[in-house]
């Protein structure tokens, strides 16, 4: 008789940098979903995407980074989420001003490494 062993999760690391113009908006992460599906093939045969929602995200830290030249705000966001250990390929991640009137997301690949955070860059 085999022996079955449990799997545990795999931390991942991630950070998200949100431009924000003239006034600084406050965000928080309202959910990261992953999907093995390999995205350049399957947009291509227009076939829908698999995306998993990542349940377990811990926000650890909040700043604003302001840019000299321009008047414009950065937000970073940075925290962590738990995942089975599978393929991921890529990873959604959507981001919500407090107030709910405005949503924004960014997909960003999947490092092959959780030792590497998974980066993303919100575009307003």
């Amino acid at each position: 008789m085999l022996k079955s062993e449990k799997i545990g999760l795999v931390k991942y690391e991630f950070v998200v940098y949100i431009n924000v113009l003239y006034d600084a908006l406050t965000y928080k992460v309202n959910g990261i979903l992953l999907t093995k599906d390999d995205l350049e093939n399957t947009l291509s045969k227009n076939n829908d995407i698999n995306w998993v929602r990542v349940e377990g995200i811990d926000v650890v830290d909040t700043e604003e980074i302001w840019e000299d030249s321009v008047v414009e705000t950065k937000m970073r966001i940075s925290g962590l989420f738990d995942t089975e250990p599978l393929d991921w390929k890529y990873a959604q991640i959507i981001v919500n001003d407090y107030a709910n009137t405005k949503q924004s997301y960014a997909i960003a690949k999947m490092p092959r490494s959780p030792i590497i955070p998974v980066y993303f860059d919100v575009k307003e």
